[in-house]
């Protein structure tokens, strides 16, 4: 077996490791026997396993320790993805499984993401959290912290599908990122005598849309997009289509109905005659915005400007201060989370009423003791 040997030069003693076979040959100098010994070792291991001879030749003349080469060679193997590739393969996923807008929102992030980065196609394991923070601080810094938080949202659900697919590492370099402080802002709600003032005001259909969006608490477009064969009159109950959830799946929800409501929606029955939509615009079809519908209509009433939102936090409010379970009301606005649920309500304290349940135990035990 052939052994180190030690080789002079400029009055310096150096070991060399040296590992000889058939078309292989490598060479490297150290300062102990030791280690030249433990490098051949090493070498001569590398070269019983699987990885080519000429792969080994240039991953050490790379200056890569015989060590290195396995894991360096290994990853070299593994198929990577560009975070262009990754960006193109999620905005496919959610092109079916979103709305428009939301789809616009997500493509105009991640290109925006793509174009400040500067190297689309750098592997995604090369994006670190201190790069994913440079990005988000900057649009914390130049537009808003809230804006930094939607884009953090954004990013991490894209890097999250990934991750589920294995096209990206773990950890999740945006999520990673602590969330910007903000000051949380809400939706207009109107005084109740302001939206009666509004409704008054209206006719016809524009009544009975303002009625319905009250009395559902329904998201804009969920009405827009109602059909007749979603409301049930005879049940008392309507159906509601959103992808407010995650994922952005269409889900269905059905929704009970007032007698007033049921009223209001009969008239409107009559007014469409065999119209498919519930309510339409002068061209027969569905409405794909109101932008100045209520700002038109608060201005000739005189109130202060609202918006459907603020109906829908209308809704929640005049339903807690009847001491209306905060469940209920979740079921009824159709929140997956009673936190949100909550943040609609205004001006009304939500446990306080329900606080002299506990007082029960204290008194029982008093009269007990």
């Amino acid at each position: 077996m052939r052994m180190p040997s030690k080789r002079v030069r400029k009055g310096k003693t150096h070991w060399v490791g040296q590992v000889s076979r058939r078309n292989f040959r490598r060479e490297k100098l150290f300062k102990t026997k030791t280690e030249a010994t433990q490098w051949e070792s090493e070498v001569k291991t590398l070269l019983r396993g699987s990885i080519p001879e000429e792969d080994i030749k240039r991953l050490l003349d790379e200056g890569l320790s015989p060590k290195a080469v396995s894991d360096v060679w290994e990853r070299e193997q593994t198929p990577t993805v560009s975070l262009h590739e990754w960006a193109t393969a999620y905005l496919d996923h959610v092109r079916e499984n979103v709305s428009a807008k939301t789809y616009k929102d997500k493509l105009r992030i991640l290109r925006r993401f793509l174009n400040w980065h500067g190297k689309p196609g750098q592997p995604v394991q090369g994006l670190s959290t201190a790069t994913a923070h440079r990005f988000l601080m900057s649009y914390a810094r130049s537009k808003s912290h809230n804006t930094a938080n939607v884009y953090r949202t954004h990013l991490g659900a894209a890097w999250n599908w990934a991750m589920k697919y294995q096209m990206c590492p773990a950890p999740n370099p945006f999520q990673v990122v602590d969330k910007f402080s903000h000051e949380k802002s809400h939706h207009y709600m109107p005084p109740m005598e302001d939206f009666l003032k509004v409704v008054d005001l209206s006719e016809g259909q524009d009544k009975a849309l303002l009625w319905t969006y009250y009395y559902t608490g329904a998201r804009r477009k969920e009405l827009f997009n109602l059909i007749w064969e979603d409301i049930d009159l005879e049940r008392g109950r309507l159906r509601l289509y959103t992808r407010k959830r995650r994922g952005g799946l269409k889900e269905a929800d059905w929704v009970g109905m007032t007698e007033a409501l049921i009223g209001v929606l009969r008239e409107q029955h009559e007014r469409t005659g065999r119209s498919e939509w519930v309510f339409l615009n002068r061209y027969g079809k569905p409405f794909r915005s109101l932008s100045k519908f209520l700002g038109r209509l608060c201005e000739e009433a005189g109130v202060k400007p609202f918006g459907f939102h603020g109906i829908r936090a209308l809704t929640a409010t005049s339903l807690a201060r009847e001491n209306t379970p905060m469940v209920v009301i979740q079921q009824h606005l159709r929140h997956r989370s009673l936190q949100v649920t909550e943040d609609y309500i205004r001006g009304v304290p939500t446990t306080k009423p329900y606080l002299d349940v506990l007082d029960g135990g204290l008194s029982k035990r008093t009269k007990a003791a």
